[in-house]
């Protein structure tokens, strides 16, 4: 009997033991997927947002994080907030496929030296990449997603290498209630090189591609602004030489187009597109156009001249 209960209250002990050793175990930190997190204490600053229980808070120039799961410095500069998550947009270099446009000329016997095709070659490049990377509020990843913020090109006079290059798309980002939204547009050289495109996210990642049409040269007073699910885009466009054509404005409720109207400059020696727009959280626009102030309301579009 005596050997039994020695091995008995040995068994017990340890048990006893073990059980104290895990009581007095802090709790264990969530693991936080998300590379953009930092941990933090102490922050003091101005909410800025709040999604249930999680705070976004701006302290000296940063974002951080405050919710029940610990707070956390967003190591970025450029962030944007949603109900789901949040996007953080990084730049950086590395080697990427990128497109290269090859601007063929020669001779044609009634005009002369002229383009007569444009090729596309993709080929292996160290340029520049934006890195989108979106996170829940609990520091899980969503998706990623990268976009080459350069392409390259090349003048071939009858097939030999006159002259060749890098050059930037123009990036234009914008976070409305849901949405991420990101238009890019080819910068110079760019007459035939392909469409300029507009980005669409949301928590499932890309969700929308809009082609944004193929002018000659890149556009400019580009603008967005959004109030609740509507979003408002506009920009300018121009001729090969430089005067303005006409200008685009888009309206989205979330991320549906319900407007989008080519405004034409006429003989106005104006700016078809001002580069400013309120909108209302029932999807109501004012924008500056051409001589006065355009507006969008419930399905009707007006115009008035100032």
């Amino acid at each position: 009997m005596k050997k039994f209960i020695l091995p008995l209250f040995i068994v017990l002990l340890i048990s006893a033991v073990i059980i104290l050793n895990h009581k007095h175990q802090p709790a264990s930190t969530p693991q936080v997927q998300c590379p953009f997190l930092v941990p933090a204490n102490g922050v003091n600053g101005s909410v800025i947002a709040s999604f249930d229980d999680t705070l976004i808070i701006r302290s000296e120039g940063k974002f951080f994080m405050k919710s029940r799961t610990g707070t956390y410095m967003i190591n970025s500069s450029e962030a944007y907030f949603f109900p789901w998550g949040f996007v953080v947009s990084e730049e950086g270099k590395e080697v990427f496929s990128v497109p290269k446009y090859v601007m063929n000329y020669g001779e044609d016997p009634e005009w002369g030296d002229i383009l007569k095709n444009i090729s596309i070659e993709n080929t292996s490049y160290m340029i520049k990449v934006n890195h989108l990377i979106a996170c829940d509020y609990g520091g899980k990843i969503l998706w990623k997603h990268i976009q080459p913020l350069s392409y390259l090109w090349e003048i071939k006079e009858e097939g030999v290498t006159e002259k060749s290059g890098e050059s930037s798309f123009q990036i234009y980002t914008h976070a409305s209630e849901e949405y991420f939204f990101m238009a890019k547009f080819l910068g110079k050289p760019r007459y035939h090189f392909g469409p300029d495109w507009l980005y669409i996210y949301n928590e499932n990642g890309l969700v929308k591609e809009i082609k944004l049409g193929e002018p000659p040269e890149p556009p400019d007073r580009v603008f967005f602004t959004s109030n609740g699910s509507y979003t408002l885009l506009g920009f300018n466009l121009y001729e090969g030489d430089g005067t303005p054509y006409g200008g685009r404005i888009m309206i989205f409720n979330g991320s549906e187009v319900i407007f989008d109207k080519f405004i034409s400059r006429n003989d106005c020696l104006c700016y078809p597109v001002h580069g400013w727009g309120q909108i209302t959280l029932k999807g109501c626009a004012r924008f500056g156009m051409l001589e006065g102030v355009g507006t969008y309301c419930n399905g009707t579009f007006t115009y008035e001249k100032e």
